[in-house]
């Protein structure tokens, strides 16, 4: 098979048939991403992603040029291929950097890719990509003016779709970095994550920055070298807005990412017992354990306590 939907259906149909030559097909598979973004071409990223799901050793010793070939495609303009990039540097980052789930005392050796994933992500979480306005539907009749006014909301609505994805894909590269690129990083993250709180955003945008909360404080929680206080410092201004997501009635999914975070964060604060950003954010669990209206918020704060021993 030489196209790219075939070899990524090749390599999860059958891995161990493609295995012995997955390096080979990988390598053809990256050189279809540079170059024009032609129609269709958005299915390409994806298939990149698939062919590493089924088959990690095949970007064996080419990690990171596999990710920087995915952070220059998800740097593209056309919003509809950038959403499309992101999903697949995201899927990549989850399978060449899993979420740590074991206490590690020094770095494993692994390979850092902050370096080469944040630089998109501070681009496009940072407003530096273009913004689309009203003022760009311009027409010279009134169905022409309609017609690029329908398009510009199209493309406003992925771009909105586009920074939920980054926040995403900032948090599995959170759950899966080496401790010491964790320890460097974590104030930017907490900031991206702090701005994507705000309740002027959607429940999606809020809902994907409480995941990075989540991820972030998991791994300091996670890395022995990691201290309270030192953690505290980036994870108190969180604080605040996390609660609010907790206690918006609107949306019960929000509310279940908030209590991840919020038990992540109290994770990450126990060598600090008496923190009162700690005791906050149990205090809050017990508040939603007892009195949210939905079942599915109440039954994952409660779980959520009994994890953390409360």
């Amino acid at each position: 098979m030489t196209t790219g939907t075939g070899r990524a259906a090749a390599a999860k149909a059958a891995p161990d048939v493609v295995r012995l030559r997955s390096p080979e097909m990988m390598k053809g598979l990256l050189k279809e991403l540079p170059g024009r973004v032609w129609e269709g071409k958005e299915s390409l990223p994806g298939c990149v992603a698939e062919f590493i799901e089924a088959c990690p050793e095949s970007a064996e010793g080419e990690n990171i040029h596999v990710i920087t070939l995915l952070v220059a495609e998800a740097g593209r303009k056309k919003a509809t291929y950038r959403k499309a990039a992101i999903a697949a540097l995201d899927r990549a980052l989850a399978a060449l950097a899993p979420a740590k789930t074991k206490t590690e005392n020094e770095n494993t050796g692994q390979e850092d890719f902050f370096p080469t994933v944040l630089p998109l992500l501070r681009e496009l979480l940072g407003g530096t990509s273009n913004t689309i306005t009203t003022a760009d539907a311009a027409g010279n009749t009134v169905a022409e003016m309609e017609e690029e006014a329908a398009r510009v909301a199209a493309e406003a609505k992925t771009n909105d779709a586009v920074a939920d994805q980054c926040l995403r894909c900032l948090a599995t590269l959170c759950a899966g970095s080496a401790s010491d690129a964790m320890r460097a990083g974590a104030a930017e993250c907490a900031s991206f994550a702090h701005d994507a709180l705000a309740p002027s955003h959607g429940w999606t945008r809020r809902a994907a920055a409480c995941a990075v909360v989540t991820a972030a404080a998991s791994r300091v929680a996670l890395d022995g070298s990691s201290k309270a206080k030192d953690n505290e410092q980036w994870l108190v201004p969180l604080r605040d807005a996390v609660v609010s997501c907790a206690e918006d009635p609107r949306v019960s999914q929000l509310r279940v990412s908030a209590v991840d975070a919020l038990v992540a964060v109290a994770q990450a604060l126990k060598g600090s017992l008496k923190s009162e950003t700690r005791v906050a954010c149990i205090k809050q669990l017990e508040l939603m354990r007892d009195g949210d209206r939905a079942p599915d918020v109440r039954g994952a704060a409660g779980k959520a306590l009994a994890n953390l021993g409360a």
